[in-house]
């Protein structure tokens, strides 16, 4: 059965950039994402990533968290393990939402992250994916482009929707899969 879940405000994307690799590819992610998805015509917080330490350093950006209804978070595992994790219990916490999170850490799949955003659900995320396996940066962007961008596509009425999440997620799932990538992420909606 098809979620019902709504999140009652227009699709408005941040991401946050939790991999501490500043001149990596990994880093490189979330900047390109932004651009190709700004020249979609997909409604921005921030032309650029917001690049934190960990959860804590969110506090900085409170404002920017409660504007946007899409949350991405992208970290890597060998470079700053648990990063994500820190950072989806810091927005637990502190963001009132309600907000569609999207998790995405490259390297070796995180049980405990899976868990945190599939598993709960949390008043402020109604709506969140996360990596199930190993996702390299070419796997988890393609996923990420694909997903945000069909999300955009069928979010005209101002209002995100679970139908919509599922859709995309099966979309990007399928892209990646086409491709010959290795990447699954979970949703829950």
């Amino acid at each position: 059965m098809l979620s019902t879940t709504v999140i009652e405000r227009p699709l408005t994307l941040l991401v946050v950039d939790c991999t501490g690799a500043v001149a990596s590819a990994d880093a490189d992610v979330a900047r390109r994402l932004l651009a190709v998805l700004a020249k979609r015509g997909v409604a921005l917080v921030d032309a650029q990533p917001i690049v934190v330490a960990d959860g804590a350093a969110l506090a900085r950006h409170a404002g920017a968290l409660a504007a946007a209804s899409v949350v991405v978070v992208i970290g890597d595992a060998e470079f700053r393990p648990g990063a994500c994790l820190d950072a989806w219990r810091w927005m637990s916490a502190n963001v009132a939402g309600p907000t569609l999170v999207v998790a995405c850490q490259f390297g070796d799949a995180d049980d405990s992250l899976a868990t945190a955003l599939l598993r709960t659900t949390p008043a402020f995320a109604p709506i969140a994916l996360a990596p199930e396996s190993t996702v390299a940066p070419r796997a988890g962007a393609l996923f990420l482009l694909k997903f945000l961008a069909e999300l955009h596509l069928h979010t005209d009425d101002g209002r995100v929707t679970g139908r919509m999440a599922w859709f995309a997620h099966k979309k990007a799932a399928e892209l990646v899969r086409r491709r010959g990538l290795d990447a699954s992420f979970g949703l829950r909606a």
